[in-house]
């Protein structure tokens, strides 16, 4: 189950996060924030329309190591999307 995160659920992505954002230096966080992170965002969106309260954390979470955030999730995010798609109101309240 740990290696294979696509089959993770929110509380388990939540905790994930907390745990590498706070061991790992941030050229791994930055990996994993893009790898890992980026997808469950872009899949529960996709699905559900919003996030649920676990995943919002973790991102709020990530937020801890700043260059690893925007290198991993918000200008991969950005290279992608349009300005006014859901993900911009999702970025502007963490």
């Amino acid at each position: 189950m740990i290696t294979n995160p696509e089959a993770w659920t929110p509380h388990a992505t939540y905790a994930a996060t907390r745990i590498f954002a706070s061991n790992l230096d941030p050229k791994q966080s930055q990996k994993f924030y893009k790898e890992i992170l980026l997808e469950k965002v872009r899949e529960e969106i996709g699905q559900t329309g919003k996030l649920s309260v676990q995943t919002y954390m973790a991102l709020k979470k990530a937020i801890y190591k700043p260059a690893a955030f925007f290198k991993g999730l918000l200008f991969p995010l950005c290279e992608v999307s349009p300005p006014l798609s859901p993900y911009s109101n999702l970025f502007t309240t963490c």
